[in-house]
């Protein structure tokens, strides 16, 4: 019988549950999803001493909003999750240019490792000021 492996990782917004007062706590699928999310929002020199790891995909948000710009997200996106989240195979990555909304939107389908289900999320990437 395999060992099934499990996940666990704080709320990134450290929220504290309401009856018990503790850190809410990500589990399986959801934490790895919380990962993948962080890793991509993430900008190099960001974590302390590890510099190389994050997209920066920021940088490319300054950039003219089409086709070229977004192919350079996408491949950023699959370079970043390859590099630093192993428990994650991609299997289709769209990265839709909304110049009108000035974003991109990101969809992303994959398989967590040791399961057959695959799982999808979606988010907006745009220019904070």
């Amino acid at each position: 019988m395999p060992i099934l492996k499990t996940w666990a990782d704080f709320d990134i917004n450290f929220t504290a549950h309401p009856n018990t007062n503790k850190l809410v706590i990500k589990k399986d699928a959801d934490a790895v999803m919380a990962s993948v999310q962080n890793l991509l929002l993430m900008n190099h020199y960001e974590k302390l001493f590890h510099p190389e790891i994050g997209s920066n995909l920021t940088k490319q948000l300054f950039e003219p909003i089409d086709v070229p710009t977004s192919l350079r997200i996408k491949q950023s996106i699959i370079d970043t999750i390859n590099n630093f989240e192993p428990r994650v195979q991609l299997s289709t990555i769209d990265v839709d240019p909304k110049e009108d909304e000035n974003g991109y939107r990101v969809f992303l389908k994959f398989f967590l490792i040791n399961e057959e289900v695959e799982r999808q999320t979606m988010f907006f990437l745009e220019r904070l000021r």
